[in-house]
């Protein structure tokens, strides 16, 4: 084989390895395949991304002030445990080590006071999805919202979309169970903090979500269409008053604040806070909403502030 030869062959092997090497490149990540739930869920609402980001985070934020209760009770349990674990795991380490006498009583004590914070996660997991074979969702303590019922009524649907979430060992997506949609903190799924998503056990398991919510592409344009054409934006296109808006405001404005004791006093400030709101961010129709179209808005105000003290 003469030289010319060899460099032809050499040549095409060169060739057939670079296209080899490009068509892998070429090939679709893991990644290119899955969208996040909390970016999904914000093109959902609305063709203005400005606007559909500001829903999604009033969507959240009012299932987690309505929470708020159950949520304080839950942190100052998991800090009081976690702190008598501590101890407890000191005086075991004592007792194993020969320093204090081993009693069974209190090594048992000891052991079982170990455990405590399993126990508190244990009880908040039953909390938020209770009988989670009923096949049914539980009802949650805030106003739903149609566009975030539709999503969760396809996830709950046998043979429907699923949620994945993402090993960070491997980088797999892994599905998870259905009726981690049907709990009592199914709208803090939709959030892209951390801290609301930790907050959600991992149905079947008690253990709490840790990282983002996955949907592959095909189940995101199976819920985009069950959901139908999204909100336009631009003039008459948005809700005339916006009352998540405008309630999440004032509870944040008064909720260090002391209302009057009265009851009817204490809405009626409430009232008159909704209304200077929207004074305040009238458009230029100048259009404004009246007394009796805000009261239930300020009683959802009340009823939250009055659940979370």
């Amino acid at each position: 084989m003469s030289v010319f030869q060899k460099l032809g062959d050499m040549g095409r092997r060169l060739k057939r390895t670079a296209n080899k090497s490009a068509s892998i490149d070429q090939s679709p990540t893991i990644a290119d395949t899955h969208v996040s739930l909390s970016d999904f869920v914000v093109s959902c609402f609305n063709e203005d991304r400005y606007k559909a980001a500001e829903a999604r985070a009033a969507v959240v934020e009012r299932a987690y002030v309505n929470m708020r209760r159950p949520l304080r009770w839950k942190s100052i349990a998991f800090q009081l445990t976690f702190g008598v674990s501590l101890i407890a795991l000191v005086a075991v380490w004592f007792m194993l080590s020969g320093h204090f006498e081993r009693s069974p009583f209190l090594f048992g004590a000891g052991i079982l006071m170990l455990i405590m914070p399993v126990v508190v996660q244990l009880a908040w997991h039953y909390w938020q999805h209770q009988d989670g074979y009923s096949g049914s969702p539980l009802p949650v303590a805030h106003e739903t919202d149609p566009i975030a019922e539709t999503l969760f009524v396809e996830l709950q649907r046998m043979g429907g979309p699923r949620l994945f979430r993402r090993s960070w060992l491997t980088g797999r997506y892994r599905p998870t169970h259905r009726r981690l949609t049907s709990g009592k903190l199914r709208y803090l799924l939709f959030s892209d903090d951390e801290h609301h998503l930790s907050q959600v056990s991992a149905f079947p398991s008690f253990f709490p979500l840790i990282g983002p919510l996955y949907l592959s592409d095909e189940d995101a344009e199976t819920l985009r269409q069950a959901i139908g054409p999204r909100r336009k934006g631009g003039p008459g296109r948005n809700p005339l008053y916006n009352y998540t808006r405008a309630s999440l405001s004032v509870f944040r404005e008064v909720e260090n604040r002391v209302l009057p004791n009265d009851n009817d006093r204490a809405l009626r400030e409430i009232e008159d806070r909704l209304l200077t709101w929207f004074e305040a961010h009238v458009d230029a129709s100048g259009d404004m909403p009246r007394r009796d179209q805000v009261k239930p808005y300020a009683i959802e105000v009340f009823q939250a502030l009055t659940s979370s003290t």
